[in-house]
């Protein structure tokens, strides 16, 4: 399954949307679309939440959410070099920023914003959208991919934060688990999450439809699809081609582990916080100690191009 990309061309020939792309915890999904973007919960498997929609911008190539917060980026393909960064719940835009090249992707976390050119990176801080660095770096001409040698090592390394079961699923030599999905040439992007308690395995397609999968921790093998959701209009949800999930055993309820914080408890951007003194996210926030750009063991030799 390839993941769903931001710097392709418009549509895919496919259906009305553009873009897919979950925020950084799972629990929200993204779409653009060519008449605007929309932004979906993902609390439940029964339910699909419309979190905000909106049609202000239309050909929405790029739509990236901060954690559960009210701030999303958006890129259109009728400005495709311009950035705009809005308070969606409060319905203002809170800046926008304009490069020397079509933008091809975008991330951000708690305290940096990184946007991906073809041939630079620009890195801003989140907290006040302050330019930090330029760095000169090829990358694909198409969707914004770069670095994928230091990506994969830092990948590898990020899995012994992550909990017991999903690290070794992540090392082992063998397909643990496989999903037969039942459509071909669309975009999708695919994720692991825990909703209501259980690991299940999100597939978002460009046709227009999110499908769940339950997946067992302890035996893998073929994921069952029980839920299949439609992302351009809220119908109630199709069961007609759903599989009976089969029974789920006490322990791969039980098998998560026990130390990993639940949704509820993961601090994260207030909504309710706003802008304080020219600040984007309040200062409890961000991470303790800034990113060490200059210690390669942080950050790739790349080269420097000034502001």
């Amino acid at each position: 399954m390839e993941p769903g990309g931001g710097g392709g061309g418009a549509g895919a020939g496919d259906s009305d949307i553009y873009c897919l792309s979950y925020n950084q915890d799972c629990t929200s999904l993204a779409i653009g679309m060519r008449t605007g973007y929309k932004l979906f919960s993902l609390s439940s498997v029964d339910q699909l939440d419309l979190v905000h929609e909106s049609y202000d911008l239309s050909d929405v190539y790029i739509v990236e959410r901060l954690f559960s917060s009210s701030l999303v980026v958006v890129v259109s393909h009728s400005k495709p070099r311009q950035m705009n960064v809005f308070h969606f719940k409060k319905g203002t835009e809170i800046c926008n920023y304009n490069y020397s090249a079509n933008i091809l992707s975008i991330r951000l976390n708690r305290q940096r914003l990184v946007v991906c050119l073809e041939e630079s990176v620009y890195i801003h801080n989140i907290k006040d959208m302050k330019l930090l660095r330029t760095l000169a770096y090829p990358g694909s001409a198409s969707m914004g991919e770069i670095m994928v040698g230091y990506m994969g090592k830092m990948f590898m390394a990020a899995s012994t934060y992550l909990p017991a079961q999903v690290s070794d699923m992540m090392n082992q030599d063998r397909a643990f688990a496989t999903v037969r999905l039942n459509f071909s040439r669309h975009k999708n992007a695919c994720t692991l999450v825990t909703i209501q308690k259980l690991p299940r395995l999100l597939v978002s397609s460009s046709s227009g439809l999110l499908y769940i999968y339950n997946l067992d921790p302890q035996d893998g093998g073929e994921c069952v699809l029980i839920r299949k959701h439609s992302l351009l209009s809220l119908e109630k949800p199709e069961s007609g081609d759903v599989e009976t999930p089969a029974p789920v055993s006490y322990a791969a309820t039980v098998a998560r582990a026990s130390g990993a914080p639940s949704t509820s408890t993961v601090a994260g951007y207030s909504e309710d916080g706003g802008a304080l003194r020219g600040e984007l996210l309040p200062e409890h926030e961000f991470a303790v100690g800034p990113v060490q750009l200059d210690d390669e063991k942080e950050f790739p030799p790349v080269s420097i191009r000034g502001p």
